[in-house]
């Protein structure tokens, strides 16, 4: 074998073996660019795709927002138009009982009247019973007469007490409630200041003097542990 040979062997190995290294590098860093940009491009595609799904979902979060608010809306305007209705309706109930306690008024005080009159005729024409010389005529008369002394003898006040009741249920056990020690005269007097009657009126119908009333008004005043300053009429409505 020949020495020089031998030489130049090894001295090839350390000439070619940096160009050899060099270019093992360059591999490597190419390879490392190509999937650095592959990551890079995917990395854009998804985030892309992330904000294309992200803008997605909210507009489909703003479109359910809107939905729900005009659901919300609807909702909330037909509560509102309910409201109206059950408002209108109210105003008609209570124009209907303010109606009827008008009619119990105006009737309550128009028998006591005509108790009045009917009292007051009664008394002129009794003595003109006899004055008849026919037995038929005068028994006509007398019917005719017991007639106007039976009309003259009913209690408006009975009535009122029925109607009222009717139209106010619980009126009175609201007042016992308050004080248990109400008198008959007390309650009934109540229930005419729930109407609203003046004083005047209440004397007409339970045919007592106005000084009495208004000490009636006075006690109950006292029994409820009203202050002077406030109205005992508006007290008696609002309950």
């Amino acid at each position: 074998m020949n020495p020089f040979n031998l030489a130049i062997k090894p001295l090839s190995i350390l000439i070619f073996a940096p160009i050899h290294f060099g270019l093992n590098f360059t591999s490597v860093l190419i390879v490392f660019i190509a999937i650095a940009f592959g990551m890079a491009i995917f990395y854009f595609i998804f985030s892309k795709q992330n904000k294309r799904k992200d803008k997605l979902l909210l507009h489909q979060t703003e479109l359910r927002i809107q939905a729900e608010k005009k659901l919300l809306e609807t909702e909330i305007e037909k509560i509102r138009i309910q409201n109206t209705l059950n408002e209108e309706e109210m105003n008609q109930m209570q124009l209907q009982l303010q109606l009827k306690e008008q009619d119990l008024i105006f009737k309550s005080l128009l028998i006591t009247d005509l108790q009045q009159i009917n009292k007051s005729v009664s008394d002129k024409l009794g003595i003109f019973q006899f004055r008849f010389t026919r037995k038929k005529d005068q028994e006509e008369y007398n019917q005719k007469l017991s007639e106007i002394i039976r009309d003259a003898s009913r209690d408006p006040i009975k009535d009122f007490e029925l109607l009222f009741t009717q139209l106010h249920g619980g009126f009175y056990e609201k007042l016992l409630v308050v004080n248990p020690d109400f008198s008959r005269n007390e309650l009934q007097l109540c229930a005419f200041l729930r109407l609203n009657l003046s004083s005047k009126d209440i004397a007409r119908l339970t045919n007592l003097s106005l000084s009495s009333v208004e000490i009636t008004r006075h006690h109950i005043r006292q029994k409820l542990n009203i202050d002077l300053k406030i109205s005992l009429t508006c007290y008696l409505i609002s309950i």
